[in-house]
């Protein structure tokens, strides 16, 4: 069973987040489960679901991450994510 770490706020204003973190897995000859972390609120059974994986590209190595289903490559979700104030 995966260890569930806690996330705190550090100015305390809401609970902890609840994070669990898998590990890749190959099934059979070519079936792959890839890496994740799972992210729980902190007061409630709601979830978040994050996928990761690295592909070989002409360009190099891609990192692209599943966020709840929807898929993009890291530098795309820390676009988003970093113009959040």
């Amino acid at each position: 069973m995966p260890k569930v770490t806690k996330i705190e706020d550090k100015r305390k204003l809401v609970k902890p987040l609840r994070v669990t973190h898998t590990k890749s897995k190959t099934f059979g000859f070519d079936r792959v489960k890839d890496a994740s972390i799972l992210v729980r609120c902190g007061c409630c059974n709601e979830k978040v679901r994050i996928s990761h994986s690295t592909y070989d590209a002409p360009v190099g190595d891609v990192v692209t991450l599943e966020i709840n289903g929807v898929y993009g490559t890291r530098e795309q979700w820390i676009e988003l994510l970093s113009g959040i104030n």
